[in-house]
């Protein structure tokens, strides 16, 4: 064997070794897969039936992938018309999954779930959280749709303000930054098609509750041209694509009735949200996918 070739196959066995370190390094981040663990989870949507969960009810799963500690865990309900608060909290085994439908807690209301890892009285890193929302709505979608995992980068709990109060602060520091910017992709014709679109800015108080009024700006791309257009949201809005577009008429409702296209939505305020497809061919949900984020944001907490 020449010393060229015993060269060649020492790089390709260094090569071969800084790879499986990567992947063993993304695997111990990452312990399932794609779902990306972390300290607060966003559930994007949640909705019950008051008049039969036949009809639309929600299932939420929150699961502990951590072997050997366990975990409190404090839900805030956020009601998408008034973003008034209801709470509740619970506790999570090791490796324990704990499944509830929201028409035994909050029923009637829809909204989002904000689920937050504390210590049993302040929100705390515990980077070990993930979740799901089985959802079926009224009018016969379903989706599964994974829970925003956000993890805390500073380890404990989080400390109290000069005046003494608390919150959950999300700038890359304390918490991982929350995204301000969102792509809703693969839309396909609305003319075979119907999409709902999910957008939210998060509260910034988790105590009182708030429902402000955000200005989203969407850039609408296609094969041909890209199209602007903008509309706003007080706390939570969920409609119909074609709904919020077909008002502008002309080109906007030729794009929504042709083929495929994508879609960038963006504020100055964070952002959340999902899209639920129904049509002929294919049905269900995916989260927007993160583009930006922003610098920093603030949401206030009540101490337990």
């Amino acid at each position: 064997m020449t010393e060229q070739i015993k060269r060649q196959i020492m790089r390709l066995g260094l090569i071969l070794c800084a790879l499986s370190i990567l992947v063993s390094a993304a695997l111990a981040q990452y312990p399932n897969g794609n779902v990306k663990p972390g300290s607060v989870l966003f559930f994007n949507r949640y909705m019950s039936n008051p008049a039969g969960g036949v009809m639309g009810d929600t299932q939420i799963n929150i699961t502990n992938t951590d072997p050997d500690e366990g975990v409190s865990v404090q839900l805030f309900f956020v009601d998408a018309f008034t973003g008034a608060i209801a709470d509740f909290g619970l506790m999570l085994a090791p490796n324990q999954t704990v499944k509830f439908l929201t028409s035994e807690f909050d029923p009637g209301i829809s909204g989002y779930i904000v689920a937050v890892a504390t210590d049993g009285s302040r929100a705390t890193q515990f980077n070990s959280l993930i979740g799901s929302t089985q959802i079926r709505e009224n009018d016969g979608r379903i989706a599964i749709l994974p829970a925003y995992a956000v993890a805390k980068r500073s380890p404990g709990p989080i400390e109290p303000k000069a005046d003494g109060s608390y919150s959950l602060l999300f700038d890359g520091e304390v918490y991982e930054r929350l995204p301000n910017s969102l792509a809703v992709y693969g839309i396909n014709s609305e003319m075979a098609e119907t999409n709902n679109l999910i957008v939210y800015s998060p509260t910034n108080n988790l105590i009182f509750g708030s429902s402000a009024v955000t200005n989203v700006f969407a850039l609408i791309d296609y094969p041909t041209k890209s199209l602007t257009n903008s509309f706003m949201i007080r706390g939570y809005r969920i409609d119909s694509i074609r709904s919020l577009f077909n008002r502008h008429g002309g080109s906007l409702r030729q794009t929504l009735a042709g083929g495929v296209t994508w879609m960038r939505i963006s504020s100055n305020s964070p952002l959340l949200g999902s899209i639920i497809t129904r049509g002929t061919g294919f049905s269900g949900g995916i989260n927007l996918q993160p583009l930006s984020f922003a610098n920093s944001f603030e949401i206030a907490i009540p101490v337990f």
